[in-house]
């Protein structure tokens, strides 16, 4: 796991799995409403809590909201990142991605390019749904490589998302069903980009984590070895 979101407390750690998702039915016309519901269960899902919630109807509670209301930046940067945590665990992580998880968080990237929190908790989003190997067929299918290289272009000052974009790549490159598809070197778009972001943010373990991760799963494959740079200029200590 390359990003795994903490906790963090908002003051509603009294709320349960029920609470929260019928709050959200009951307020399903409301975007502010649902966006708490959707905070309330990002906050509260940790490990094993994440059962809880998909056993409630969690998982269609934030989708449904997330599909209604995809133009609310603030519900659609909260549903993505409720979504995240829910898929921490292999189990809900399922359960999340069946009930069509991708399609809905790339609508919400694709609305909201510009914007940093949506982008950065979707791609955590898509980053742990990726450790799926059935669900990374699908982000394959939704275009994951284009959008990484335009939020790694457009983003390229917030470490929060170059974190994020690195991630999702070295959780999909983990496949070599896919390691093959790398374009040859750093003169490729993405490889460009993946390396400008470790220069950019070499203070970041994060980031750096990230993109060192990229490099090592795509060596795997024989043919990426040799286009495949490994800059001095991106080394890291520890």
């Amino acid at each position: 796991m390359i990003h795994r979101p903490g906790r963090a407390s908002t003051g509603t750690e009294g709320t349960t799995a029920e609470t929260d998702a019928s709050v959200m039915a009951w307020n399903a016309d409301d975007a502010a409403a649902c966006a708490r519901g959707c905070k309330f269960i990002s906050d509260a899902v940790l490990g094993e809590e994440s059962s809880d919630f998909a056993s409630v109807g969690g998982i269609g509670a934030v989708l449904g909201a997330l599909k209604q209301h995809v133009a609310h930046a603030g519900l659609c940067a909260c549903a993505c990142a409720a979504l995240s945590n829910l898929s921490t665990q292999e189990d809900t992580r399922e359960k999340v991605g069946n009930a069509g998880a991708v399609e809905a968080i790339f609508a919400a990237l694709e609305h909201h390019r510009a914007n940093v929190a949506v982008q950065h908790a979707g791609l955590s989003a898509l980053g742990n749904l990726a450790l799926s190997a059935y669900h990374r067929l699908s982000l394959d299918a939704h275009g994951l490589i284009n959008h990484i290289e335009d939020a790694l272009e457009r983003h390229a000052a917030d470490d929060t998302v170059c974190e994020a974009a690195l991630s999702v790549l070295a959780n999909f490159y983990f496949d070599a069903t896919f390691q093959p598809r790398l374009p040859q070197g750093e003169d490729s778009p993405l490889m460009s980009l993946a390396l400008r972001a470790m220069r950019a943010h070499r203070e970041r373990r994060g980031v750096m984590h990230a993109g060192i991760a990229v490099l090592v799963n795509l060596t795997w494959c024989n043919q990426n070895r040799a286009v495949c740079p490994l800059n001095p200029k991106v080394n890291h200590d520890d």
